[in-house]
């Protein structure tokens, strides 16, 4: 088995290409060196249907690979959180409304707001 980089040099393919110019891609190789076309040339005939299995296992392969995934992302996507899991801030025994208060009242002197805190 060769590398999943070695199945898109095959196919001539970019990396990363979707299953639809994989697909593409393994049709007109396909077209162009199907051994059925070299009937009356024994020696291209053979060479041609090394290529053909070349290009059928590298198409299978990477469909597989892709498929494989693409699974693995949506089963995993299943895991990720929409939210963060832990609070962003911590707050102290200071109820919500004081600290706030306290924040915006510019009267307040700092050491008092200090005080609450701890």
């Amino acid at each position: 088995m060769l590398s999943v980089e070695r199945y898109y040099e095959i196919l001539e393919v970019e990396p990363g290409a979707s299953l639809d110019e994989i697909h593409q891609g393994y049709q007109d190789l396909a077209t162009v060196w199907h051994p059925d076309r070299f009937t009356s040339h024994p020696r291209l005939r053979q060479k041609a249907q090394e290529k053909f299995q070349e290009i059928n296992e590298a198409h299978e392969q990477l469909q597989n690979h892709i498929l494989l995934v693409q699974a693995r992302r949506s089963a995993w996507s299943e895991y990720i959180p929409t939210r963060p899991m832990y609070p962003i801030r911590v707050y102290r025994a200071q109820p919500q409304a004081s600290v706030h208060y306290a924040r915006c009242d510019r009267a307040t002197p700092r050491r008092e707001v200090s005080a609450w805190l701890d």
